[in-house]
């Protein structure tokens, strides 16, 4: 039998968290140590608990509408949607997008980071709790369209 272990992230809906905080993480909100992001993201879950549907949010993941209070409960200030399309004229160095993606295949809907674009190319470069690693040209993850339906920075 060739059984492989899942990995974390497979039977759960909590990337939007991840994703938050590894985008403070880069813009230098959230100290690169593992102690401080997990203060973070039990501060998250505390908040989703006390304010929310934590069951729902474990299983079915946050809603995009609701990014803007999660940023702001991890520490972020000046939470700014963005298009898309401008995506790539808003990361730079400490300066990540959030995203939000829709595909067929599993995990059907995910958020990421974005953290750079690659001049050459015009991909996504990643900083990804699932292990992406490049969105080609922006809209093909592992070979499968995706759709960016959502994107946020946090500006100065």
């Amino acid at each position: 039998m060739n059984l492989e272990p899942l990995t974390q992230g497979r039977l759960d809906c909590l990337c939007s968290i991840y994703a938050g905080i590894n985008l403070l993480r880069l813009n230098g909100a959230i100290p690169d140590d593992e102690p401080s992001a997990w203060e973070k993201f039990r501060t998250a879950v505390e908040r989703i608990e006390k304010e929310g549907d934590l069951s729902a949010a474990v299983l079915e993941g946050i809603d995009p509408e609701d990014i803007p209070w999660l940023l702001d409960v991890l520490g972020a200030q000046n939470v700014e949607g963005v298009s898309p399309s401008d995506i790539a004229s808003r990361v730079g160095p400490n300066c990540g997008a959030l995203i939000f993606f829709c595909k067929k295949e599993e995990p059907k809907t995910h958020y990421t980071v974005v953290q750079g674009v690659d001049a050459e190319t015009g991909d996504f470069i990643l900083f990804d709790s699932y292990g992406f690693s490049r969105l080609t040209a922006g809209s093909r993850l592992d070979g499968e369209t995706v759709n960016i339906c959502h994107a946020w920075v946090v500006s100065d």
